[in-house]
């Protein structure tokens, strides 16, 4: 399915930059005032599914932007970095549900998600995007 770049998909992609923004801002207050308790929240698992799905299709639109755009560089690397991020989530997740042994490999998964986000953002410098006002 081929979704166009046109004025509703920007409205989309604001809306959902705009609501990840949010929900992370949340989060955060939420951690600051409970502490480490958070995960023991009841809502915690149904809360952490809801960020890693926006967070995926924030990704996703991010990622059609680009190849839309054609940075090819950027997309390269947003799509790894995006790889390693649905990892992390499926990890985290792993851990909240308690399936399986994948908390063993949070930590490579951490570091992944770190070392391909600088490669991404890097990408945005020296490639094609880094010639757009905005990023200036």
């Amino acid at each position: 399915m081929k979704i166009s770049v046109n004025r509703s998909f920007y409205s989309i992609a604001i809306f959902l930059s705009g609501l990840i923004v949010l929900m992370s801002l949340f989060q955060s207050i939420i951690s600051i005032r409970v502490g480490r308790n958070v995960l023991g929240l009841e809502s915690f698992p149904l809360w952490i599914t809801l960020v890693s799905v926006l967070s995926i299709l924030g990704a996703l639109v991010m990622l059609r932007y680009y190849h839309h755009k054609n940075y090819e560089f950027a997309f390269a690397s947003a799509t790894i970095s995006t790889i390693a991020g649905v990892f992390q989530m499926i990890v985290i997740l792993s851990m909240v549900f308690r399936i399986g042994a994948l908390g063993n490999y949070y930590l490579i998964a951490h570091l992944a998600v770190v070392l391909t986000g600088i490669l991404s953002s890097t990408s945005l410098i020296f490639s094609a995007a880094g010639k757009r006002p905005w990023l200036k």
